[in-house]
């Protein structure tokens, strides 16, 4: 079992990154195992990263503004990969896991915004759906 990039077959992702998942497959298929790869979009976990600056005041900054990604909750990668572990047929095989809908970062502060009470803007700088993830970590982000 190895979790992966879904980028990791189309060109658009970093470089760097897609070297790295591309070798961890690589050597799960060449282990001589049975293998599955979990080939995963925009973690929402990867949204924690805001959390400092929400605490802070009511700015969030990140790269690539109108980037759309389709964050997937972390429940649904383990849910994906426990069945994947204990039930016929997922070996040797790579699966694309992504949340149920596209968004923006600007999407995602939208749906962010109501449980913070305190982001008012998105700088430009370089499943279980998104709104869940958010409500399950709204503890995080607040003051």
């Amino acid at each position: 079992m190895v979790i992966s990039a879904a980028t990791v077959e189309f060109p658009a992702g970093e470089p760097r990154f897609m070297a790295g998942f591309r070798a961890l497959e690589a050597a799960a298929q060449s282990s001589g195992m049975a293998w599955t790869a979990l080939r995963c979009s925009d973690f929402a976990a990867n949204t924690l990263a805001w959390a400092p600056q929400l605490r802070a005041g009511d700015v969030v900054r990140g790269a690539y503004r109108d980037a759309a990604t389709s964050p997937i909750h972390e429940r649904d990668i383990a849910a994906v990969a426990v069945r994947a572990l204990t039930e016929e047929g997922h070996g040797n095989r790579s699966d694309v896991l992504t949340g149920p809908r596209s968004l923006t970062q600007p999407d995602k502060v939208r749906i962010l915004g109501p449980t913070t009470a305190t982001v008012a803007d998105l700088l430009d700088r370089p499943a279980q759906d998104f709104a869940t993830w958010v409500t399950d970590h709204a503890a995080a982000f607040t003051r």
